[in-house]
């Protein structure tokens, strides 16, 4: 066994990885690009209309009222407050019986 050495490559992974670096470069530059963020990283930023995925269980949350300085309820509340003007719910048809 010798220590630091690499596993060798193999012939065409760097091509596949420069292609797939490429297609991501393509993806990003585009205009109608909607960015996927947690609430952890898109606290202290804004946008104009902001979608949030909300479970049943943050659902029954806001349902109840938000409580200052419970954990769950201080991320609901920065993700929903990340719109300047529209904020819409996602919701997962399956978990809501759609």
């Amino acid at each position: 066994m010798e220590f630091g050495r690499t596993r060798p490559r193999r012939a065409g992974d760097e091509s596949i990885r420069e292609g797939e670096l490429d297609r991501l470069r393509a993806r990003l530059q585009r205009r109608d690009l909607i960015p996927g963020l947690t609430v952890h990283q898109a606290k202290g930023r804004e946008w104009n209309h902001v979608g949030v995925a909300l479970n049943l269980a943050q659902e029954r949350i806001l349902d109840q009222g938000l409580r200052e300085l419970e954990p769950e309820h201080c991320v609901l509340y920065v993700a929903l407050t990340r719109a300047k003007h529209t904020c819409g719910v996602l919701r997962c048809p399956q978990e809501h019986g759609v």
